[in-house]
């Protein structure tokens, strides 16, 4: 399984341990591959929330709300580290070892989503049982339209289109302004709109799940491109993340 073992072995910085960490300690503290990968994983999604955090935090005060969220959320999905780890939970529908991974880092992803939508819009409305599911749906639809824009760009702007339509909606479900996160400059206009999260992602991590993307690109032909790129086809995979406390 060449694409598998590339998508592991990247994630595993290149088999060589992470930077001032001898292989010593590595194999101590990570004593089979799939723990190692777990624990990249895990750094990538961190690193993610973080960037993407601190890219609504300085978008200009008149975007720092549901759209420019969700403009921000596309351009992650977008991105190369998702990428990557779609190649992976598409490897994952033919591999036993880690399709549990997968499956596990599908509800991880939708409980980071969740965390960071309550931080940022502390003051929304919605009932506590309706936000769940409401976002697994928007994770479940952008991750149908990066599958498409990564075949064609969106050259005839569907995408696009779609995205539109959906912040008309999300503004009127979310209409209240989001609440960027103290320690950040705030300042109106302190960045351009078009601040991307992946720009800002710490350490390597986002790197280097993106060399595994375009080596298991390169290799990795197996099922169809718009398989299940977390686990299962609708994101639904019976688990929900946790929920608003009352």
């Amino acid at each position: 399984m060449p694409g598998r073992a590339r998508l592991v072995r990247d994630l595993d910085h290149g088999g060589r341990p992470p930077r001032g960490v001898s292989r010593g300690a590595q194999q101590h503290h990570y004593p089979t591959k799939m723990v190692l990968v777990a624990a990249s994983l895990e750094h990538l999604l961190e690193a993610q929330r973080l960037a993407y955090e601190t890219a609504f935090a300085v978008l200009p005060r008149e975007r720092r709300n549901v759209e420019g969220a969700l403009d921000l959320l596309w351009e992650v999905f977008r991105g190369r580290p998702a990428k990557a780890l779609m190649e992976l939970a598409v490897a994952a529908r033919t591999d036993e070892e880690l399709r549990p991974l997968c499956r596990d880092l599908n509800e991880r992803i939708l409980q980071v989503i969740l965390e960071t939508f309550e931080r940022l819009f502390p003051k929304n409305t919605l009932p506590d049982d309706f936000v769940p599911t409401l976002l697994r749906g928007v994770f479940a639809m952008f991750l149908g339209l990066s599958v498409q824009n990564a075949l064609d760009d969106d050259a005839d702007g569907h995408q696009a289109a779609v995205l539109r339509q959906v912040k008309d909606i999300a503004r009127l479900i979310v209409p209240e302004p989001g609440t960027p996160l103290t320690g950040f400059d705030t300042a109106p206009g302190a960045a351009s709109p078009e601040a991307t999260p992946g720009a800002a992602a710490p350490d390597s991590a986002p790197a280097d799940t993106a060399r595994a993307h375009d080596d298991a690109t390169a290799d990795d032909t197996r099922g169809p491109a718009g398989g299940d790129a977390t686990g299962s086809a609708d994101g639904n995979t019976g688990n929900t993340p946790r929920e608003r406390p009352t």
